[in-house]
């Protein structure tokens, strides 16, 4: 996938590498070096100084893997709608109760 293919995709120019060894590939809207929490699934709460309150930012947008991108955020509600239901299903057994 190009650069402006990824700017389309996802509207801001996005820096990456590939590294030997790795067969997926994330997209992220910040910079990972500077903070390693952009990574995470679901973002996180920082401080914006301009308004003083926390907002949350960063998180996976998109992940591409064997040339098919997937939507990050909708196969994290995927996976937790999967839980949910199963947790619906299971009985508990005598040491959960």
């Amino acid at each position: 996938m190009r650069r402006q293919q990824l700017k389309n995709l996802i509207g801001t120019v996005v820096a990456f590498a590939v590294l030997i060894g790795f067969t997926a590939l994330v997209i992220v809207a910040e910079n990972p070096l500077s903070n390693l929490k952009v990574l995470y699934g679901t973002g996180h709460m920082r401080l914006n100084p301009q308004t003083n309150r926390q907002e949350k930012v960063g998180g996976v947008k998109f992940t591409i893997k064997d040339g098919i991108v997937y939507d990050a955020r909708k196969l994290l509600a995927e996976v937790a709608a999967a839980v949910a239901a199963e947790k619906r299903t299971v009985t508990p057994t005598a040491a959960q109760r």
